[in-house]
């Protein structure tokens, strides 16, 4: 009997449907060792040795799987094609002395019985080159963290922390704020002018844009500047000076990356990377589709052909390219023994796997399926026909007015008609863009026009515009910047973009990301004492090293002395100009003392319960806090709490903020709700900000309207109406179930609160048998 071992029992159950009887499968449930929870776990001085511990929930299944390999003739480690799965393969090796005689490494890009047989029949040793790389990251990671964070808990608040990449991360959402804060909103028009031929009917009547006056482009900065021009064209007279006609090829786009899957699915979907990732994994592990954490867009040869043959199938000959679609991939450091994210077989349309994939793995699966079969469906061909007009008034003084028409037409619907046109950037409408220019008016259709052709003028159409900042970061904006920047790869986009908003340092209002007040603070202090932490190109060298380390360029250790040099440099002078602080151990309030590149998960404390003493700062029920480069950070100590204040006034019109942040105790607040505001308009796009604790609060009294103020009891933490005492509202989460719960919980009545010593204890208001001491 063979033994393969993977990572899940999922992934496990499908591989041994179609394994065969002479093999037994078993998993591990995710990794087995990492580095300890409560302490370094690097021994810098002996080459960053790692110290690793097999995990506490990992130790039965360590002993299942060395009890079933005991009786297995060879071993086959089958977990991811990454450097995480190979990773987990030399851990799981490592932990239980598995002989290399015997003991053979097999990867696939998808869970189906031809990619199992392919694997068999080419197995290789563990590749020592991505393990390596995989540890270079987790120490690099650990290094950061552990250095960084008891700094950021004396400097900022108890609890934070500075992650090596979504440091990064939050640094890019910070900065694009400050750019929206820091923009002039600036008037300006355009005019748009209806017109036909003579005799035409309104049906074909099309706009034209004033494209220059006078030989000179527009500038309409005002509604009299327009007025003006306005004037003039109501006395002139219209004529066709040229005309032109194009058409052009649009291609489909490659199937899917993981990033550009995150991107879509976040725009089409509405499904955050987390749970896009989630899904995904599902539905890799059911055989549905090939390995979904890669940067490649290539495709094997049969799954090209397979895919052609559907499209002949299902949408005729005429949607079918002379010769298929070969895609390159652009992103550096891509990893192409991997394929795109693409259906396990093709001819398994959506439909039909319904049964399997429910839900939002039914529309993700979707997705997928169709942006496959749409890259080798034939171009898209649009026709464009374009117009240049004269306006020539008459009059004095005489001069002329320039316009221009176009209109565009599917002639060839193509890869389109499957897949469509659905807006998936996630960039900023048209009237967001900053420059002042509005993209001229389409005509859906548009007259055979002639040179020389005189033309009817029936209406003007003045409109006024004003310029927006740079749009602020949705989650796949975030992903692409990441991506484009050479910062993270496949496997840590999700968990990036998770990992600061988890801890506090980011929120969502309307699907942008806006820093919290803690977030402006933990940066300017990253900024400040640790800047090489939060560059961007110094990130990105530093994941092209461990892509070297990978490739067996350059070793582990040498990159680790490289970068722990300078930056135990850093911290030893930080160090001394930090605070004064009391002491506190890595793990209190519910945090881990580093964040990692968001492998490194957030440990929260369910067995203490977590007290906030947040309050309002003021009438407009702004949120106590700490604030950023408009004021700086000023720390204070207090007996049992640490409170960073502001020196000054909140940035322009974000929401404002008082004088004191960190609530005793308490770790960073969760998914804060703020209300961004568009620099210049002075209006905001919702409530202002409030200091709920519970993300699951209102923000405003559903009963009175007034503002939701956070508050506390002997119970814990809980929201309120401020309104009080006139209006009584509270909302609770009740902290040890799933769903929310609306009020406080009702204490046990003395009877209940008062046993038999003896024989029970209370455990919420209900007696359970006292569990007898072991005293031996």
């Amino acid at each position: 009997m063979r033994l393969i071992i993977v990572e899940s029992p999922k992934k496990a159950r499908t591989l041994g449907s179609f394994a065969g009887t002479g093999y037994r499968v078993i998993a591990t449930m995710g990794h087995v060792r990492d580095l300890p929870g409560k302490r370094l776990g690097v021994d810098v001085g002996n080459g960053f040795a790692p110290e690793y511990e097999v995990l506490d929930r990992a130790k039965r299944t360590l002993a299942s799987i060395r009890g079933a390999a005991r009786g297995a003739e060879f071993i086959l480690l089958a977990t991811d094609p990454d450097r995480e799965g190979e990773a987990i393969a030399w851990h799981v090796a490592e932990a239980l002395g598995l002989s290399p005689g015997r003991t053979a490494r097999i990867v696939f890009h998808e869970i189906s019985e031809r990619a199992l047989r392919q694997a068999l029949a080419t197995p290789r040793a563990i590749d020592q080159s991505l393990v390596d790389a995989q540890q270079a990251r987790r120490v690099l990671d650990r290094l950061v963290g552990y250095g960084v964070s008891p700094l950021l808990w004396r400097a900022v608040a108890r609890g934070t922390s500075g992650g090596r990449v979504q440091s990064v991360a939050l640094r890019l959402i910070v900065d694009r704020e400050r750019e929206v804060q820091a923009f002039v909103t600036r008037e300006f028009w355009t005019v748009d002018v209806e017109l036909s031929v003579p005799g035409a009917s309104e049906a074909d009547h099309f706009l034209a844009r004033v494209t220059g006056v006078d030989g000179v482009d527009p500038a309409f900065p005002d509604q009299a500047t327009v007025d003006t021009i306005i004037d003039a064209l109501s006395v002139s007279t219209f004529r066709v000076l040229e005309v032109g006609s194009a058409e052009t090829n649009r291609m489909s786009p490659p199937p899917f990356t993981t990033s550009t899957l995150q991107q879509v699915s976040g725009t089409r979907l509405r499904l955050s990377a987390k749970r896009t990732m989630q899904l995904a994994q599902d539905l890799y592990e059911d055989g549905l589709i090939t390995y979904m954490r890669t940067d490649s867009v290539s495709v094997s040869p049969e799954a090209i052909a397979a895919t052609r043959r559907v499209i002949e199938a299902d949408y005729g000959s005429e949607y079918l390219p002379s010769s298929p679609r070969r895609f390159q991939t652009r992103t550096r450091n891509a990893q192409e023994a991997h394929e795109a994210i693409r259906p396990v077989d093709v001819a398994r349309r959506p439909q039909t796997v319904r049964g399997m994939a429910r839900g939002d793995a039914g529309r993700l699966y979707e997705m997928i399926w169709q942006r496959m079969v749409a890259s080798q469906m034939a171009a898209a061909r649009i026709r464009t026909d374009k117009a240049n007009i004269e306006a020539r008034r008459s009059g004095e003084p005489p001069g002329r007015v320039m316009l221009e028409a176009r209109a565009s037409t599917l002639v060839v619907a193509g890869w389109l008609g499957l897949y469509g046109a659905t807006v998936e950037r996630g960039s900023a409408p048209a009237e967001t863009l900053a420059d002042g220019e509005v993209p001229a008016p389409v005509n859906s259709r548009m007259p055979v026009l002639a040179r020389d052709q005189n033309l009817q003028a029936h209406a003007v159409h003045p409109a006024q515009h004003f310029t927006k900042p740079p749009p602020r970061y949705s989650e796949a904006a975030l992903v692409r910047a990441l991506e484009a920047a050479g910062v993270g790869r496949p496997s840590t986009y999700a968990s990036i973009v998770s990992t600061i908003e988890e801890r506090g340092y980011v929120g969502q209002a309307s699907r942008v990301f806006v820093p919290t007040p803690l977030g402006y603070a933990v940066i300017d202090y990253l900024l400040e004492r640790f800047p090489s932490i939060v560059d961007v190109a110094f990130t990105a060298q530093m994941e092209d090293q461990l892509d070297e380390i990978a490739e067996g360029k350059i070793g582990w250790q040498a990159m680790l002395a490289g970068f722990h040099g300078p930056f135990s440099s850093n911290i030893a002078e930080a160090s001394r100009s930090a605070p004064s602080a009391r002491p506190s151990r890595v793990g209190e309030a519910g945090r881990s003392g580093s964040v990692g590149d968001g492998r490194e998960a957030v440990a929260e404390t369910r067995a203490r319960r977590i007290r906030s003493s947040a309050r309002l700062a003021g009438p407009e029920g702004a949120v106590t806090g700490a604030t950023g480069d408009h004021g700086g950070v000023a720390t204070r100590t207090a007996r049992r709490t640490r409170a960073a204040g502001t020196t000054g006034a909140s940035p322009g019109p974000t929401p404002a903020l008082g004088d004191t942040a960190t609530p005793r105790r308490r770790s960073p607040a969760r998914n804060a709700r703020l209300a961004p505001t568009d620099a210049g308009s002075g209006q905001s796009d919702g409530a202002a900000a409030v200091p709920i604790v519970d993300p699951t609060a209102p923000t405003a009294c559903p009963k009175c309207g007034s503002p939701m103020v956070a508050r506390t009891s002997s119970w814990g933490p809980f929201t309120a109406c401020s309104g009080y005492p006139k209006c009584k509202y509270i909302h609770r989460a009740d902290q040890d179930s799933d769903g929310p719960r609306v009020g406080p919980r009702r204490r046990p009545s003395s009877r209940q609160r008062q046993p038999d010593p003896m024989t029970a204890r209370v455990v919420r208001g209900r007696r359970t048998p006292r569990r007898r001491r072991n005293t031996d």
